[in-house]
């Protein structure tokens, strides 16, 4: 998938509106949109059980990223993986 970004200024509009998040999540989810744009026959709304089906692929990503702010969950998980369980 080609690099995503936002137009000029667009970013600073959302930032007006709701600073809270970084522009990385915002293309996260441009991304998430575009991903499922890109399995339709033609681009359109997507409905929300279209949307419901990239959660699917996206929790696994997610879950990885959440790992790197909770660096004890990941030695627990490292040491379960090493049991075998």
């Amino acid at each position: 998938m080609p690099e995503l970004a936002f137009r000029d200024g667009v970013m600073d509009r959302i930032r007006l509106r709701e600073p809270r998040y970084d522009e990385r999540a915002y293309l996260w989810v441009l991304a998430a949109l575009e991903f499922c744009q890109q399995r339709l026959p033609e681009r359109r709304h997507l409905t929300g059980r279209e949307l419901a089906n990239f959660r699917k692929l996206a929790m696994p990503q997610l879950a990885k990223l959440d790992q790197l702010d909770k660096p004890e969950l990941q030695l627990a998980q490292n040491k379960r993986d090493n049991r075998g369980g």
